[in-house]
């Protein structure tokens, strides 16, 4: 036999090879030929639960990036209003009020305005302390949605009075929960632990 013949031998065997499925194609074909109805309702729902499967990832992954975003934004709200909430100057601590307030929810402004005034203002006046507060590092408690964030806050305070002659320092532990109120973090709780 020459290459040619063998060859053409090779290829006629593929071909009664493939020639040997085509009845089964063929019942296949007349199968969904048949059942076309039962196909192109399987076929819909399996589009129809890949299409729901893909909008389910996506409010997902929009409910994660709010949740992300809303982190980020009330670490840096609250770490600002920390700031200002903690730090004290007993030549201007009456006249801070309003600033002060801004940064509160109104169910937390009450209680904090009234220490204020009527402890911590009076101390400082006499003691004539003025106090400087900054966060050293803080971490998210917990983050239930995109409204309220919980906040572990280590915070330095740099204290400065006539009756000593240097600064003190003291460092103090925080939880704090923010509440986003129309777009702005406010302080909605502030406590030591």
């Amino acid at each position: 036999m020459t290459a040619t013949k063998t060859s053409a031998a090779v290829a006629n065997r593929r071909a009664a090879r493939w020639a040997s499925y085509l009845p089964a194609w063929g019942r296949i074909e007349s199968w969904v030929v048949e059942h076309r109805r039962r196909v192109t309702i399987g076929l819909a729902a399996v589009v129809l639960a890949c299409g729901l499967v893909a909008v389910v990832a996506a409010l997902l992954a929009e409910s994660e990036h709010r949740l992300s975003t809303a982190r980020a934004e009330a670490v840096v709200a609250g770490q600002r209003a920390v700031g200002t909430l903690l730090s004290y100057d007993y030549r201007t601590v009456s006249e801070d009020v309003p600033e002060r307030r801004a940064l509160l929810t109104d169910e937390f402004a009450g209680p904090y305005v009234d220490q204020l005034k009527s402890s911590t203002a009076p101390l400082l006046t006499r003691e004539r302390v003025a106090t400087l507060a900054y966060a050293k590092i803080t971490g998210i408690m917990k983050a239930d949605d995109d409204h309220h964030v919980t906040l572990l806050m280590f915070v330095d305070q740099i204290s400065k009075s006539p009756a000593k002659s240097e600064p003190t320092f003291t460092g103090h532990r925080i939880r704090v929960e923010m509440v986003n109120s129309d777009g702005r973090w406010l302080v909605g709780q502030l406590a030591p632990i």
